[in-house]
């Protein structure tokens, strides 16, 4: 399962309150004291640069307990960097500061992943491992969820996981919004974890069992077996899926209906599957037109998951509803390699 919170950075008042977090999620994940306060370094200045050159923006704080990760994201849409090796510089500024914090900071997490695009902002996505030397995944995952404006609580959500065989992805978007359509998707999430092993076509069939009795949901499931180069997926309800290569972008076949509800039909349909392929799941949250588009954002698809969904949710966020998105790929970008 995952953990997540979401903070506006408007003034400096959010600075202290993104420290704060950081360090209580630091301490939830059971990362030590000196680690603690590595995150907490990191999440002051993120948060500080923000309001420095951007006036405004957003910080993403995620826990994956599954991997035993922490996700520090800040994100604006300032003016972006137009070189950002000599923004990593020790030393340079271009706020008349001392400009010492991008640098220093990019080594104290166990990874550190910056894009910026000139007039189009930046991201930057920090990782904080609870155990660096735990057994490598066959494919790197990440991803957002954001609630409905003014819930606590979303009631769409992303799960993945990897077993010896195959990678699995979940994408729910739970009916409405609020705590039910949150319960709806945590049983989702629940019924995916309980029925790894099984077809994409499987889990969904479970998981409508599971969903009997909730308000229901709109699901989708994909496995992913790396080794063959197949994927499967199987979707009910308005849950976008998508490969993405630098040959093109293929969507991804979903039937109508509700998990939980109506839905009858729960059948896989199969994709040729490639380590240059990303995988990319989102709710309705996000717009029907998303999508990663290397002409107006280059070389996004080469950085980190996280990354990735951040830029992806930001761009193309309604606004009206939950939000949920997932991306997934083979380019193994093991911790602390550059994109």
């Amino acid at each position: 399962m995952n953990s997540y919170a979401h903070i506006l950075i408007q003034d400096s008042s959010a600075v202290g309150e993104t420290r704060r977090l950081a360090t209580r999620f630091a301490d939830d994940l059971g990362l030590s004291t000196v680690r603690a306060g590595a995150v907490a370094i990191v999440a002051t200045e993120l948060a500080s640069n923000v309001i420095k050159h951007a006036g405004s923006g957003e910080f993403f704080l995620h826990i994956d307990h599954t991997l035993q990760h922490l996700h520090l994201i800040a994100h604006d849409q300032g003016r972006g960097m137009e070189n950002v090796d000599q923004c990593m510089q020790a030393g340079y500024s271009t706020s008349r500061t001392a400009g010492n914090g991008l640098g220093a900071i990019s080594r104290l997490p166990d990874d550190f992943d910056l894009y910026s695009v000139k007039d189009k902002g930046t991201t930057i996505a920090c990782v904080f491992a609870l155990d660096k030397s735990a057994r490598s995944q066959p494919m790197i995952h990440g991803g957002l969820n954001l609630p409905y404006p003014g819930e606590f609580l979303s009631g769409d959500l992303w799960e993945f996981a990897s077993t010896e065989d195959y990678s699995y992805a979940l994408v729910s978007d739970g009916l409405g919004h609020g705590p039910e359509a949150h319960k709806a998707s945590r049983r989702a999430a629940e019924a995916f974890q309980d029925n790894l092993g099984k077809s994409a076509g499987e889990i969904l069939s479970q998981i409508h069992t599971a969903l009997i009795g909730t308000r229901g949901a709109a699901v989708a499931v994909a496995r992913i077996d790396t080794y063959s180069g197949l994927l499967e997926y199987a979707g009910i309800g308005n849950i976008s899926g998508q490969i993405f290569s630098r040959d093109g972008v293929r969507s991804l076949i979903s039937r109508d209906g509700i998990v939980g509800q109506n839905a009858r039909k729960f059948e896989s349909v199969a994709y040729p599957w490639s380590s240059q392929c990303t995988l990319i799941m989102f709710s309705d949250g996000l717009g029907s037109k998303t999508r990663m588009e290397p002409d107006h954002e280059p070389g996004l698809d080469f950085h980190s998951p996280h990354v990735i969904a951040t830029r992806l949710l930001k761009t193309f966020l309604r606004g009206r509803d939950d939000a949920s998105i997932l991306v997934a790929s083979q380019r193994l970008r093991r911790l602390g390699e550059s994109a």
